[in-house]
């Protein structure tokens, strides 16, 4: 399926939660996806964000094994992130549920598109197929029409290493959010366009 580039998400008074990287394998629930689902169910946001990387698909990603490691089938991973997202659904009731998608997620219709195009319009092939609920993007501007408050949130940042969020908000001119990194983080920016914000979403 071909996600929006942009998606957009405006809000006046509210909350916006957004999580990043959560790499779901079968049979684990970390300490950060348990208290993920517990905000999106105490603050009531207005939407969720999952910033990319829900999945991990390391059996189909372009590097090797290490050693005789062993990974989760790709079913078996988009089962168990089926039964995390129901829940962050459920907690968050009414919000907007967004999802950017990260390079681990699109190792999935990568691998497909890749090897079997033939199937491109068979049901099941594309990640959105599995994860209905959720709105497919690449990223969502927040706050896009206002002049205070713009924000970017996008699984990959401008560049990489430490001053990746702080790179990313320079350049814009809006705050942003990212993940990627696993290196979770806020940096304050204040210049002749005012305050805002880099954040590294971690893991």
């Amino acid at each position: 399926a071909k996600y929006p580039h942009r998606l957009q998400h405006e809000v006046k008074n509210g909350v916006v939660l957004v999580g990043s990287d959560f790499h779901i394998w079968p049979n684990q629930n970390s300490t950060a996806l348990r208290a993920f689902k517990k905000f999106a169910d105490d603050i009531r946001p207005s939407a969720v964000i999952l910033n990319g990387d829900v999945l991990d698909f390391p059996t189909i990603g372009r590097h090797n094994p290490i050693m005789w490691e062993s990974a989760p089938e790709p079913y078996q991973e988009i089962e168990a992130a089926q039964d995390h997202l129901h829940e962050i659904a459920v907690a968050c009731r009414r919000a907007r549920k967004i999802w950017n998608m990260g390079n681990h997620d699109a190792r999935f219709e990568a691998n497909l598109a890749q090897n079997a195009r033939q199937y491109r319009n068979i049901k099941g092939v594309h990640l959105s197929d599995h994860f209905g609920l959720w709105e497919k993007g690449w990223s969502c501007a927040i706050n896009s029409l206002t002049e205070n408050g713009r924000t970017m949130v996008k699984h990959k940042p401008k560049g990489g290493g430490i001053n990746a969020a702080r790179h990313s908000t320079l350049n814009s001119g809006w705050s942003s959010v990212h993940g990627h990194l696993h290196s979770q983080k806020v940096i304050p920016l204040t210049d002749y366009n005012g305050d805002r914000y880099g954040v590294d979403g971690g893991m």
